[in-house]
């Protein structure tokens, strides 16, 4: 082989090589930026963020509140609320609430299942109590599976797509088992949507038509609605209005679809051009514990308050727990002699305290004679003396200074009154 061959062989070959590196460098190691979907902390804590900021930026107020509580019924502001999905509403909570859309205000809520029989292809919902849906069943409106399809809207693309690719399966099929007598079907895409026209708009809003649509009973006519009221019908009560709809339409990731977010302007107009909108962010029932506190949170502040003062006095007033003493039972406790050294302490400083100490001993003597010596009672006072002297070995004379004498004003010459008439009674306790 030649040289220039070889040199051409080599040329190519390094082309080769620097093709596949540029490849596999676009291929995988490229830096490429994705869109990663990801909510808010502020999204996740409140699902009507997107309603919230809607409403704002048309002039609209908006609070939220966690349940719909007899605190939140007594104080509910002017304009709109709107409750979630699955709100369970009991009559006590039903009354207020339509004496406050009577005043003019605009409440928007989803009726619950009412069990009934099919009728004009109406599948049954779950069966359920009339009576726990008392603002459905004022209007004669409930949720169920309906397959009737809103044909005034435009067709939805995405349907479109599926009964095409339905009949091509269904050709194929044909084409397989040589049915010659297989008829084409015409292609009719339903419709997945609900077209509403709000009094004052010039044109229609198309919603998302819900598995779960609405069912009227036709007791009460809607002032307006959508065609064939699937979705959303609106009805007068006093001054105000009752929105009925079939989903939650106002939650995140159902507002930007179709023209959910001009709904929820034209329903807020309804109680005023910059009412206020109240969100309520949960359907559960309050519990027991929330609606007393709502009800009496300053008594049990109050007690609360009485609780942590007691306690705090308990723990001044008798301080930490000690430990237990040593020694057996029978010996004296510490506190007990600490408690007889600093009364004695205190009597010794007072005027009279150390007579008042001589005469509770000398009384305390003159007891235990009266009873294990009484004939010394009737002696005259140098008699008895004389006698207590022989019998104790004591001196007389401090016999003398301790039964009779002033109390010493020397501590020494105070505890010898004291020892010699502890002394003379041990004496007589034999």
């Amino acid at each position: 082989m030649s040289t220039r061959l070889k040199w051409l062989l080599a040329c190519l070959a390094a082309v080769l090589l620097a093709a596949g590196a540029t490849w596999l460098w676009h291929a995988a190691f490229e830096k490429r930026v994705r869109a990663v979907p990801e909510e808010s902390e502020a999204a996740r804590d409140n699902p009507r963020l997107a309603a919230t900021r809607l409403l704002q930026r048309h002039g609209h107020p908006v609070a939220a509140a966690e349940v719909l509580g007899s605190r939140l019924l007594a104080r509910l502001p002017a304009g709109m609320l709107v409750l979630p999905a699955r709100t369970a509403i009991d009559r006590k909570q039903a009354a207020p609430l339509l004496d406050w859309v009577r005043r003019g205000n605009t409440l928007v809520v989803q009726p619950a299942w009412i069990a009934r029989p099919p009728k004009d292809g109406v599948l049954p919902g779950k069966a359920a109590d009339p009576d726990a849906d008392p603002i459905g069943g004022r209007y004669g409106v409930a949720l169920a599976a309906r397959t009737r399809q809103d044909d005034t809207c435009r067709a939805d693309e995405s349907e479109v797509r599926r009964a095409l690719q339905d009949q091509e399966d269904e050709e194929e099929e044909a084409e397989e088992e040589k049915e010659e007598d297989a008829e084409e079907r015409p292609v009719r895409p339903q419709s997945r949507l609900v077209c509403v026209t709000p009094p004052g708009t010039r044109y229609p809003l198309e919603l998302d038509r819900p598995f779960e649509v609405l069912q009227p009973e036709g007791r009460t006519r809607p002032l307006w609605g959508d065609t064939y009221g699937l979705g959303v019908q609106v009805y007068a009560e006093g001054r105000g209005r009752v929105v009925l709809v079939a989903q939650d339409y106002f939650s995140h990731n159902v507002l930007r679809q179709h023209d959910h977010g001009e709904l929820l302007l034209v329903l807020a107009r309804l109680a005023g051009p910059a009412t206020q909108v109240t969100f309520v962010q949960s359907g559960q029932r309050q519990t027991w514990t929330g609606e007393l506190w709502e009800r009496f949170w300053p008594a049990l502040c109050a007690a609360a308050a009485l609780v942590l003062l007691w306690a705090w006095s308990a723990a001044r007033r008798f301080g930490p727990t000690l430990p237990a003493p040593a020694g057996g039972s029978g010996q004296p406790r510490r506190a007990l002699l600490e408690h007889v050294d600093a009364s004695g302490r205190w009597l010794w400083s007072v005027p009279g305290g150390r007579a008042l100490l001589l005469a509770a001993v000398r009384t305390a003597v003159e007891a235990r004679l009266r009873r294990h010596a009484p004939e010394l009672l009737h002696l005259d006072r140098a008699e008895r003396l004389r006698q207590l002297a022989d019998r104790t070995a004591l001196p007389r004379a401090d016999l003398e200074r301790a039964l009779h004498g002033e109390p010493a004003r020397r501590a020494a010459d105070f505890t010898r009154q004291i020892s010699t008439l502890q002394r003379l009674r041990a004496h007589h306790e034999r």
